[in-house]
């Protein structure tokens, strides 16, 4: 089983909204459990009104991460996606170790961009191979360029960019995800789906980006 952590150095930059559009797309491929590690309990809120079963969603702890993870391993899941704390909260370090591959969302503004330079000692010293993608993009904005040439110098960068798109949240306020309730050609799902599949392939390389970049 592999396991995923989504993971970001600043507040609203769409974690946890990206970890449940992730695992609902991943579902169409795998048996998935979602990790509620975040103490908003986002993910808790947004399952508690879901009538759909899967993926299968749960709380998280720092301290029992890994038992929760063996639990689901060995009962036949593929895949856990793990939404982790904002900012580097009590028990951050525990929960990306505990990850194959840790998945950061940035908003393509300077705050953002400074907060995840800020944290990339952090996730350097977790050992675990990380990427970045750029999320909640406003339309044909220069600043999407700056942070592409900022973040794909530091790790692999998503070639989709998630735009700022409404129909994120009024999913999310349906229980839903945007492949759920949205055309299959709508440009909100196509993101998703593209995204998902870059990130699940990326995912499968366990070498940290920095061993990589010296081989």
């Amino acid at each position: 089983m592999r396991t995923i952590a989504f993971f970001s150095s600043k507040g609203g930059s769409g974690k946890s909204t990206l970890s449940i559009h992730a695992a609902v797309a991943a579902s169409f491929q795998h048996r998935v459990v979602l990790v509620d590690a975040d103490p908003q309990g986002t993910v808790l809120a947004w399952a508690s009104n879901r009538s759909r079963p899967t993926p299968t969603v749960v709380r998280g702890e720092p301290s029992t991460i890994r038992r929760l993870l063996e639990r689901f391993r060995d009962d036949g899941f593929s895949l856990a996606i793990m939404d982790c704390p904002p900012h580097a909260a009590a028990g951050t370090s525990m929960l990306l170790m505990a990850a194959d591959h840790i998945a950061i969302p940035v908003q393509p503004t300077m705050p953002d961009l400074a907060a995840t330079q800020r944290s990339l000692a952090m996730l350097r010293a977790s050992g675990r191979p990380f990427s970045f993608v750029i999320n909640r993009a406003p339309a044909r904005a220069p600043e999407i360029l700056q942070a592409q040439d900022a973040l794909s110098a530091s790790a692999p960068l998503s070639p989709i960019i998630i735009g700022d798109r409404r129909v994120f949240s009024r999913a999310l306020i349906d229980a839903a995800a945007v492949t759920e309730i949205a055309r299959q050609d709508t440009k909100a799902a196509i993101e998703i789906v593209q995204y998902w599949g870059w990130l699940d392939t990326q995912s499968r390389e366990m070498k940290p980006w920095s061993n990589r970049r010296a081989a």
